[in-house]
This record gives structure tokens, sequence and C-alpha cells, in this order.
């Protein structure tokens, strides 16, 4: 025991004095000496709080390390003895991997450390490839003089960061590369790659979509081949620019929507809403539009929304142009009032999918509806919808007409007690009967959006 205590002396001597900041550089020379100490060595001279746990053994370590920062020395200890660090608040803890896992979940909060050996390629260069594909904050530090890099991170980055190193550590005459995605999903990606190369080992793909990047390993010629086809899918997909009008005809001209707008019935999908009858046709949007604003000047159509919405090519859209209307109903089987909200105004669904002529099918559902009265303070829901499946050029308007509502009331009014005389009240009480009807008319057009650069090209034939 005198002899450890000695060796701890002589090292605290020999050791040049440092900064009290993990910082700065540590020189170390330790022979012999219990690892518990030299973790407290280290801990002392960094001003670091450092915690030994139990489950590491007792045994002498050596250690010479010349002028490193405090998390490459706890590294170099935990990596030389099979241990791992976690980073909890401003105290790290070290100890076996088996304890800190268990201790530290993967979902638990800290900071881990793991340092992981390099064999066949660069420590730099596989540092820069990881610090390219981990989480934001993950620190990743190469260290050539012991041919390793240096992860500090969450569990999740430290697991990720030990896949990418055996991955992008090939033997030699293997490349290997990580390649952000921009724009597309890391693993619909793969798949077409996949699709387009028959990859065999020692070539192999990875991909990460949490953080939306591929890990290529292989020949040059695959890296390279690969890199290729990434970037012909790795493109921004074209849009499509919707401009909707929803408009409120009188039955004067809603009944007789098709020769007003000069349309041609086209065949479509489409059902309709009950007592509802679907008229769909197609025309240049300037004659459709010039037609409204000229009934919408005269009085005889009002404009109910007018929004624009866009999409990618094939990815569902949605609008709504009004109010969540909230519905208070008591559950039975929890015992407590419920809120449920019901979509009350202008609805609109759409998926596009472009052809390769530049045609449009467009996958339709408008929906309009609006508060018609309360039962029991439950509110009465009107709607009109329709969907529709349609093909057009850009530029092209849809007419979806035929959206009636037809509604018969009837108001009663009357003298106070005299109105509710048998027989006698009728003289005292006025009936006065109202049918109202409207059409609601959507009129959609779709617009190509212009690309920033070259159309997404379909993958070709290997070598293509």
């Amino acid at each position: 025991m005198p002899r450890l205590w000695i060796a701890l002396c002589c090292a605290l001597l020999v050791a040049p004095p440092l900064r009290a900041t993990a910082g700065g550089p540590i020189s170390l020379d330790v022979r012999d000496l219990d690892i518990y100490d030299a973790a407290r060595l280290l801990s002392t001279q960094a001003s670091v709080n450092v915690v030994v746990d139990s489950s590491v053994p007792h045994h002498p370590v050596t250690l010479r390390l010349q002028h490193v920062t405090f998390d490459q020395a706890l590294a170099t200890l935990a990596q030389a003895n099979d241990l791992q660090t976690v980073r909890v608040g401003n105290v790290i803890y070290l100890g076996t991997s088996d304890a800190m896992n268990r201790r530290y979940p993967s979902g638990s909060a800290g900071t881990r450390t793991q340092a992981f050996a390099v064999r066949n390629g660069d420590a730099a260069d596989v540092a820069k490839s990881l610090g390219d594909a981990l989480p934001k904050g993950t620190v990743v530090t190469p260290d050539r003089r012991t041919s390793s890099v240096i992860v500090t991170g969450s569990a999740i980055a430290v697991g990720r960061a030990r896949d990418l190193v055996t991955a992008l550590d090939g033997a030699s005459g293997i490349a290997a590369t990580v390649v952000p995605m921009r724009y597309v999903k890391a693993s619909d990606a793969l798949k077409a790659i996949q699709a387009t190369l028959q990859i065999a080992p020692p070539a192999s793909a990875y991909a990460s979509d949490q953080q939306n990047a591929i890990v290529l390993t292989g020949s040059n010629d695959f890296v390279a081949l690969a890199n290729s086809l990434i970037a012909r899918v790795d493109r921004p997909g074209q849009q499509v620019r919707y401009e909707v009008r929803v408009t409120d005809l009188n039955p004067t001209e809603s009944s007789n929507i098709g020769f007003l707008f000069g349309g041609v019935d086209e065949t479509g999908t489409q059902h309709a809403g009950s007592g509802s009858t679907v008229t769909t046709f197609l025309r240049n949007s300037l004659q459709i539009n010039a037609t409204i604003n000229a009934l919408v000047t005269q009085g005889r159509a009002k404009i109910l929304a007018r929004p624009t919405i866009s999409s990618l090519n094939n990815v569902a859209a949605s609008l709504l142009v009004g109010e969540q209307y909230p519905i208070v109903y008591f559950d039975a089987r929890t015992g407590t009032q419920q809120v449920q909200f019901v979509n009350v105004g202008v609805n609109l669904n759409v998926t596009p999918t472009i052809g390769t002529d530049g045609e449009i099918t467009t996958d339709l559902e408008t929906d309009y509806s609006q508060v018609a009265g309360t039962i029991a303070e439950f509110p009465i829901i009107a709607t009109r919808k329709a969907t529709s499946t349609l093909r057009v050029r850009d530029g092209e308007t849809i007419v979806i007409a035929g959206l009636f509502s037809d509604v018969d009331s009837e108001t009663l009014t009357k003298v106070p007690f005299l109105g509710d005389i048998p027989f006698l009240g009728e003289v005292f009480r006025n009936r006065q009967k109202q049918r109202s009807k409207d059409e609601v008319v959507f009129l959609i057009t779709p617009h190509l959006v212009p690309d920033d650069g070259p159309g997404k090209a379909a993958l070709l034939s290997r070598g293509g």
C-alpha cells in the first residue's frame, strides 16, 4: 500500500501544472497505478468530476499521455480497459458497458463517451464521415496516435457510431463514404439503389433514416456508381400548385352550369353527396375566371373561398378554410365529458401524379359544410361532398358542380295568448314558407411548379 501512494505522489509531482479545465492539455506518465487512482488523478488535474463505478475491478494500469485533451485521456483509459463513460450533468461516470447500459438506458438522459479503434482506415477520415452522419451535438474527435475515434453523445448516437465505424473501417482497398440525403428519405433512396445495383460482399449499403444518410462501402467503382445513382434520386421532387375557387351560384345560373362555362364533360370517378348530382368538366382557366368575375360583379355569384395549396408529386395534401366546431358529449366509459371537433367550411384533399408528358392526374376530394341548425344543443352539419379522379394539362381548370342545397323552412308568428286559442287562434297566426336553393361549385386549376434544376432522372441500368 505505501508503494501505491508513493507512485501516486510521484505522478502528481512529475505531471506538469495544468489549467483547471477539461479543454486544456494533459500530460500523464504513470506505471502500475490502480485504475481508480488513475481516474482520480485525471479528475484532479482537469478539475472535472469523475466517479468510478463499483463494477470496475481494481487492477493496475500504465499510461503515458503527452498534451492530450481530458476527453481523449479519459476515452483512452476507458478503451484500454474495455470501459464506458456516461456524462450526467457535470459528473462523468466510468464503468463497464453492462453496468452503464443497465443504469443509463438508451432513452435516458446522459452523455456517453466511447473510443472506437480504426484498424484499416484513417481515423481523421472516419471521424469526418461520422460527424456528417451522427445527430447534432455529438462530438467526434480523431486520435491518430492511438488510431481511434472518440465519440461523445447520447447512447443512441454512440450505438450508431459503433455500427458506422464497422462499416467505414473496411479492409484495405475498400472505400467507404457517408452520403447525406437532401430531398428524399434515405431508406427510399436505398431501395432505388438496391433495385438497380446488385450489392454483394464486400460491398454494402446502409441507410440511416434518423440522420437521413446512406453509408456506402465497397470498391471505388461501386462507391462511385452508387454515388451517381444517389445524385439522380436525391433531387427536389416536382410540385403542383392548385389554385382553388369555391363559388356559390344562385339557382338561375346553376341550372345551366355547363352552358355557362362552355364546358365539356369528362369521365371521372365521382361520388356525390345525398341529393346531389356532380358534373365535372374541363376548360381553359382564363375563360372560367372571366365568367366568375362577371357573375360576382353582377351579384349573381359569391366567392366562398379562394385558397392555394401545393403538393409534391404523389404526396397527399389537404386544407381547411373554415373552423373546427367543438361538440361536447358525455362518455359513459370514462365518466367524463369529451370534446370532439368537426371541420366546418371548405375542405379539400388532393393527391397529384405527374405524368412523363406533363399531364397531371389528380385524386380530388371536395367538401363544403356548414352548421344548418341544432338539435339538443348538438349542431346539424349540412355537408356537400364529391370525390373525383381526373387528368388535366397544366393550366386547365377542373369544374366540380352539382353540389346543391335545397332547404324548405316555415316561420310561424302569432299574437301572444290569442294565437293559442283553438280554431279561433288561426286568425291571429301567420305562417310564411320559404325555399332557398343554391349550388356550390369548385373550380380547381393545377399548375406545375418549375424545378430548380433538371427534372428528376429515372434510374438507369448499371453503368448507365
